[in-house]
């Protein structure tokens, strides 16, 4: 991967850790909960879980790729505009607030990892998102597996 499309990756990366989503918002009711170390577990199981689920899209990417170049830049296309989209159905959205009316009860440090795994796994968007996201930053003719692992590894490193 070039430098130069590394670090707008990166940047964008940084920008999409900063927006809340379900992670961001477990993670912050963690941190209220059980406080600011336990919830490191928390953010650890998030993060492995989206170098999953970034795996899961690269895959498609790459089996996209082998099959033809000309579908890698629909690809594209379609997912910018479906980035588009999101944008701008983020922008209409109202303000997410969160309550914590129930009390915490006393978890273990795996059932923290553990919720912060599922929740990375399990949300669809995030497939989506990164099937539609990543394909922007490829470059066919480098190896996918390196490319995978500089992405993956920013994304991780950026939570």
């Amino acid at each position: 991967m070039a430098i130069d499309t590394w670090l707008i990756y990166l940047v964008a990366a940084i920008g999409l850790s900063l927006s809340p989503g379900p992670n961001g918002l477990l993670a912050l009711t963690h941190g209220a909960l059980h406080g600011r170390r336990r919830t490191l577990f928390t953010i650890a199981g998030g993060a492995i879980g989206f170098v999953a689920v970034i795996g899961l899209s690269m895959f498609g990417i790459g089996a996209l790729l082998k099959t033809s170049l000309v579908w890698l830049t629909v690809m594209k296309w379609v997912g910018g505009a479906y980035l588009v989209w999101l944008g701008i159905q983020v922008w209409r959205s109202p303000p997410v607030g969160v309550g914590l009316n129930a009390a915490a009860g006393q978890r273990s440090n795996a059932s923290l990892f553990r919720q912060g795994l599922l929740s990375a796994v399990t949300n669809p968007k995030a497939v989506l998102f990164f099937a539609a996201f990543l394909p922007q930053f490829i470059d066919p003719a480098r190896s996918l597996f390196q490319q995978f692992l500089i992405m993956a590894g920013t994304f991780g490193w950026s939570r």
